[in-house]
């Protein structure tokens, strides 16, 4: 499978040095944090705007990720690639939770 955009392989060969893994590593970071907003409004706006409910919403991003989980074990990612992904999402979940609860609750004293 070819990158969707340029139709060319993933470019996941080694780095020449480290300032510039550092670098890149650095533009991903924006590139995530820019992107993911729009990303996931696209996937639950058109769903919820067609009438769609939760399950839709869902049934959708299992599908975007089916694909993305395609495409990496195509370019040679393992194939428990699912079970890694799964133990991410539920430790980032649990995270997300975690800070949740900590800025809703009152400070220390104040109860």
């Amino acid at each position: 499978m070819s990158d969707p955009v340029s139709g060319q392989p993933p470019p996941f060969g080694p780095v020449d040095s480290a300032a510039e893994a550092k670098e890149r590593e650095a533009r991903i970071i924006v590139l995530h944090n820019q992107s993911v907003g729009p990303i996931v409004a696209s996937i639950i706006a058109p769903m919820v705007e067609a009438g769609g409910n939760l399950f839709n919403v869902l049934g959708l991003a299992e599908s975007v990720l089916l694909g993305v989980i395609l495409y990496a074990t195509d370019h040679g990612m393992p194939d428990d690639v699912v079970d890694i992904m799964h133990a991410q999402v539920a430790n980032r979940l649990q995270q997300f939770r975690r800070d949740d609860a900590l800025r809703a609750a009152p400070p220390a004293g104040h109860a």
